[in-house]
């Protein structure tokens, strides 16, 4: 079994990553964590601060599964895709049997504006998603 967890350093993505530990542990599956930055313009310094945050959030999040003895990969998706997108594209190629994915309330107004990427990859996903709620 192949689990794709989407992490965006929130809290309900931090609570997925400690659901996706236990999943692995029941299942004996592998451990996919991505987070994905949309860019789509020239890159500038406060671009790349963010890239390195995510990048070192991710090896950390490597070390912790590596701690627990779960294989984890860890990988930043950095495209002018949409983060709904480029997660789906990426867990058709890795083909993956159940993304896991953070949810938090937004209002509608929220949602119309800019859009829900969970909500984007609960409905177009090719395989279960696993919504998780912190709290």
């Amino acid at each position: 079994m192949k689990i794709l967890v989407c992490y965006n350093g929130s809290a309900s993505s931090t609570a997925a990553l400690e659901k996706a530990k236990h999943y692995a542990g029941v299942f004996s599956a592998d451990v996919y964590v991505v987070t994905s930055i949309t860019q789509t313009h020239e890159v500038k310094n406060q671009d790349i601060d963010r890239m390195d945050k995510a990048s070192k959030e991710l090896d950390a999040i490597s070390g912790q599964f590596k701690a627990a003895n779960i294989l984890c990969n860890t990988r930043l998706l950095v495209s002018d895709l949409s983060s709904g997108e480029n997660i789906l594209n990426y867990a058709g190629k890795k083909d993956i049997d159940l993304i896991m994915i953070g949810i938090t309330r937004v209002s509608k107004v929220g949602k119309l504006l800019f859009g829900s990427t969970a909500q984007f990859v609960i409905i177009e996903s090719a395989c279960p998603v696993l919504s998780v709620k912190h709290g």
